[in-house]
């Protein structure tokens, strides 16, 4: 068992090292995978140095939802960023087996290469996106990728404040991206992600925000918060549907991430 660990270790590392991505790798065993992840996330590190965000697959399975969302209010409440990747579904795709399409190949299909951060207001995931969408945009195989921050907004009153909050948040972050709002009177939240659907067509990669789950030091109480959350995630399935591949960001730390890459005068 211990040499298929060491097998599997060496196999990822020689993995990234083809990529030229420099990482430590670390294995953890669990006959439970929520279990498992949890127990990586609270004891990997060096001292006060450790993993601050964690990037995870989109669960869409109805049976894996409840214990995957129930795993994100931990990870969440042990003050962890939450990156979730969620592709599109292939409508070529008769076969779960199949193989889809990779982040790459949707790249390389399209003729303007944006990356698309879709504003919903909490200024932590905008500027956890941002940061994010910074390190790719400096990945040499995504040298011309453009950053776009968009916002919705459902009244005109909100119109003029919303642009200029998107163009402080730029401005702050010293980061080269444009930014455009839409105005979709009195919207719900499905006509919200259709507009995302019908304005992303030209995005190779969307950032989407999560909301938190509450957080109450009450047992009882948690729990029902939690189902809460886990009702919202199937909420989150359902409006994420048929978009290009999106990241799915839920920013935990207070931090001004927005900052981290500004550059020194």
């Amino acid at each position: 068992f211990e040499n298929k660990i060491t097998t599997t270790q060496k196999a990822i590392e020689d993995y990234l090292r083809k990529k030229h991505v420099s990482a430590l790798v670390r294995i953890s065993i669990d006959d439970n995978t929520q279990e498992g992840i949890m127990s990586l996330i609270q004891d990997y590190g060096i001292g006060p140095i450790f993993p601050n965000t964690v990037i995870l697959g989109f669960t869409t399975e109805e049976r894996k939802i409840p214990a995957f969302a129930a795993m994100l209010v931990k990870i969440y409440q042990a003050k962890r960023n939450i990156v979730l990747l969620r592709y599109p579904t292939d409508k070529k795709t008769t076969s779960s087996s199949e193989r889809k399409p990779t982040i790459r190949e949707h790249y390389d299909e399209l003729k303007h290469k944006k990356v698309c951060i879709w504003w919903g207001r909490r200024r932590k995931n905008a500027g956890l996106s941002l940061s994010l969408s910074y390190l790719l945009q400096n990945n040499s195989y995504l040298h011309d990728v453009e950053l776009n921050m968009r916002t919705i907004v459902r009244n005109e009153e909100e119109l003029e404040t919303a642009n200029v909050v998107l163009k402080k948040l730029v401005e702050e972050a010293h980061i080269d991206a444009s930014y455009e709002t839409y105005l979709k009177k009195d919207a719900d939240l499905k006509e919200v992600f259709a507009t995302i659907r019908e304005k992303s067509q030209d995005c190779f990669l969307n950032f989407i925000g999560l909301l938190p789950p509450k957080l109450i030091e009450n047992e009882e109480s948690q729990q029902q918060a939690t189902n809460d959350f886990i009702n919202y995630y199937r909420e989150v399935v359902e409006l994420t549907k048929e978009l290009p591949p999106t990241a799915i960001v839920l920013a935990s730390e207070d931090l001004e991430f927005h900052r981290i890459f500004s550059k020194k005068t």
